[in-house]
Parts: structure tokens; sequence; C-alpha cells
């Protein structure tokens, strides 16, 4: 048999949507077990103990601090609730975000196959893992994942509700973007997309304004009863303080423009952005020059936009990169048809499209994944020397679900400063806490103001063998301690 291109060609073309079928069967099989196996990150772990404090009946903003809004706390909650073994809530949590991710992936295949066809859609969804900055996020219980899932949906019954000229799918759409909202703040610029698009649509293809009441009409109905609880509870000043001063203080002010400076533009494009996923980017560019009705995709441009524009301006952590996954695969997934289309382009793309989003899910679970496995035995050698009454003082470093000497439970240096306008229930004094509720356990991480240099922490903790990350209360060090 003479295997020729023309040969390979003809053979892909016919078997693409079972191909990429198995790719992205191959891609969730590989993400399922990167979920178990990767180590817990900071983030993650503040997401989870707030989490445990709501369902210890504390009332985010008001009884500890969280500078995110809550629906992940709520949604998380009656696991820890549940389980008598915080860490199984844990992983129930990523499992939750694990099937957040396969959303994500749904909704990008039905947009694509909604605005072209369902190889487009396969496609965009085979390329969402491939992005390098965020792939790691996609193992993690964040608030950023179930966001983007929700948002990424508000996008799809967008798109849907304008084809069909369907007013109750903008209630959808409104319903999924409350959803978004409540999950993080930034959520508020995917509220601006859509109306953005309905306003377009009013006036160059004569939507009916009416179209917008069916919108803020799903909006409302998720959000008006969380402020209403808020209002009814006395804790909206809690909430603005804790979601939105504090965070106005911690990018000190500073206005888009100096944030929008070279330095970030320039890290963007040559480190965190477009140098490591330049196939993609190109693929994108690609897709946006064959589009010849720029207001049917309109959300897709804006989306991916805005994932650059905060991606850019949040330059400090990979969950910033996740808002373009999805739309920017989209368009990436339409420029790779587009080629595909091409004599002997094909074999090439085929080869791109397969394998390379299966060797970066490879990549990052043999190179860049951290394994859990001394992380969950350190914690559970902690766990045999709490009482439930202890009291920890970890920042968002340990898997210890326990009382934490202070309502500010995570701290960093940029924290410090803020402290006073953001949390008013009693002054700043870290080693004040400390003192008081007299912890079992304080994380390396958790040492600031020069905590160690105190006559009270000299006298009652130590660095044990046993607990690399963490000083332990002299009079629970014993034979059975270690001997753990």
């Amino acid at each position: 048999m003479n295997l020729n291109l023309g040969t390979i060609e003809n053979f892909l073309e016919r078997n693409l949507t079972k191909i990429l079928t198995y790719t992205i069967t191959i891609e969730i099989l590989i993400l399922g077990f990167a979920a178990t196996r990767h180590i817990f990150s900071p983030d993650e772990i503040e997401f989870l103990q707030s989490a445990w404090f709501t369902a210890q009946g504390k009332s985010p903003y008001t009884d500890f601090f969280d500078n995110h809004h809550p629906l992940i706390f709520y949604l998380l909650a009656p696991f820890f609730s549940f389980f008598k073994d915080p860490l199984h809530a844990c992983f129930v949590g990523r499992g939750l975000s694990y099937l957040a991710v396969l959303g994500i992936m749904l909704a990008t295949f039905r947009i694509g196959a909604a605005l072209y066809n369902k190889n487009v859609g396969l496609l965009a969804c085979a390329l969402i893992p491939s992005w390098a900055m965020p792939t790691t996020t996609l193992f993690e219980v964040r608030a950023d994942i179930f966001q983007v899932c929700c948002g990424t949906w508000s996008i799809y019954f967008l798109i849907k509700a304008l084809h069909e000229k369907n007013s109750r799918l903008l209630f959808l759409t409104g319903i999924f973007f409350g959803l978004t909202f409540l999950f993080l703040q930034k959520g508020f610029f995917i509220g601006l997309i859509i109306l953005s698009v309905l306003i377009l649509e009013i006036f160059f293809t004569h939507l009916s304004s009416s179209c917008l009441i069916s919108f803020f009409a799903g909006t409302l109905v998720i959000t008006v009863p969380y402020y209403g609880y808020l209002f009814v509870q006395n804790r909206l000043e809690d909430y603005w303080r804790c979601c939105y001063f504090f965070n106005q203080s911690h990018f000190d002010s500073q206005s888009i423009i100096k944030l929008l400076n070279p330095k970030r533009l320039t890290r963007f494009l040559f480190i965190e952005g477009f140098m490591r996923d330049r196939i993609q980017w190109t693929l994108c560019a690609l897709g946006i020059t064959t589009i010849t009705n720029y207001l049917k995709v309109a959300p897709l441009i804006m989306g991916t936009c805005f994932g650059v524009f905060w991606a850019t301006v949040c330059s400090c952590g990979p969950q910033y990169h996740l808002w373009y996954v999805p739309f920017g695969s989209l368009l990436a997934g339409l420029g790779f048809a587009h080629l595909f289309k091409k004599e002997h382009v094909a074999t090439i793309l085929f080869f791109y499209a397969a394998l390379f989003p299966v060797t970066t899910h490879l990549s990052c679970i043999f190179n860049d994944l951290k394994s859990n496995k001394e992380q969950l035995a350190e914690t559970r050698r902690c766990q045999k020397l709490l009482n439930p009454d202890d009291y920890v003082t970890t920042a968002n470093y340990a898997l210890l679900f326990h009382e934490q000497t202070h309502p500010l439970w995570y701290l960093y240096d940029i924290l410090k400063g803020h402290y006073q306008k953001t949390v008013k229930n009693e002054p700043y004094s870290w080693s004040q806490g400390i003192e008081k509720h007299n912890p079992v356990f304080i994380s390396k991480e958790a040492l600031y103001n020069n905590l160690n240099e105190s006559e009270f922490f000299k006298k009652n903790y130590v660095l044990s063998k046993k607990f690399s990350s963490f000083y332990i209360r002299k009079d629970r060090i014993n034979t059975e301690c270690l001997n753990i």
C-alpha cells in the first residue's frame, strides 16, 4: 500500500471527529489523574479553609477575612459538614473542579458547533489543555475554574439566544452570568461583554430592546437573594470592605494605565503568554482573519481581549490566564479548521491537534506536577496531635482545619498595611493573637513581624524534624509525637 500525504490527509478528513474525540478523552483521563496527585496550593487552601469556616457557621467577611466572592465557600461547605475527615472534602472539591473543567470543555464545544460545526467545536475543545500558563490551575480547587465554567455557558446561551431570537435563553444567560459574578468579582466584565453584544445587536440587527429585560431578570434572580441576605444581616459594609475596598488598596490605587506598563506587557508577550503559546495565538489570529461576520463572533473576540487584558494586568499567577482559554481556543479552532483545508497542511496540523495537548498534560504531570503524598502524610501526622478545640496558625500553607489565631487567617506581607482598613473587629496584632490562643502548630510561612524573635515564641515553640513545615508547641512534643 502506497502511503503518501494525500492518503493520510484523506484518512484524517474522514476520521477527524473520531480522532479528536479520542484525543479529548485522553486529556480528560490525564486531567483526572493529575487532580488526585497534585499538591494542594496556597490558593486552594485559602478557598478550602474559608469553606470550612463557613461549614462551622461563621459568616464570610464578618467572622473571618476573605477578599473573594462567597459562592465557592457555600458550594464546598456542605461537604466539610458531611465528612468527618476534612481531607475527604478537599478531594470532593477537586472532583467538583474537575467537573467544572469538563463543563468548560463542553460549553466550548457547543459554542463552536453552534457558530460553525462540530469539528470546530472539537478542535477548540482539544486545544483547551494546551495553553501552557493556566494548565496547572485546571487541577486545583479554585473559584476561577467555576467562574470560567459559568461564564462560558453564559456566552453559549447568549449566542444561542441571538441565533434563535429566543428571550428565554437570554434569561438563562443572565442566570449563568449571576453565578459567574458570585464566584468572583471580575465576572462583572463578562456582564459588560454580554451587554455590549446585546446593544450592538439592537443597533445593527434591530433586536428588540426587551432582550435586556430578560437578561437582567435572570441576573437578578441569582444576585438579589444574596445581597438581600447581606442587607438583612447588616453585613453589606463588611462585604464591601473586604471584597472591594481591600482589593482597591491591594493594587495601591494604581490606574489601569500604570498597570499596563511596558514591563507587564513584555512579561505577557515574551514570558507567560505569547511566546509559550505562540502556535495557539497564531492560529487565533488566523481565525480572526477568516471571519466574515464579526458581529456573530463578537463575544469570542471580546472574551479573548478581556482574558489577555486581565492576564496582563494581574500577571502574578496562572489563574489570571484562564479567561482567554475557552474563547482563544475557539478562535484558534476556527483558524485550525481553515488551515486544514490546505493541501498537505492537514497532516502537520493533525499531529499538533492530537498530540500537543496530550504531551502538554504529560509534561505537567511528570515535570511540573508536585506530588501531594508528603503533604497529606504530614497533615495526618499533625491531626494525631490536635484536639478539636486546638488553635493553629498556618496562614494558607497547611491543610489543618482548626480555629486560626486571627480573623485575618491568611496573611501576606502586602496585606499588613491594609488590615486596619479591611477588618474592623479588633486592631491587628499577629503576636498577640498567638499569645492569646496558644496555637499547637505555627507554619513557617506564618512568621511575620519577627515573630520568631519574640520571647513567647522562643520559650514555647520548636521546629520538629517530624513536622518540617511547622513549629510545634513544646508541651505537645513527646515520645508518641516523635514516633509518628
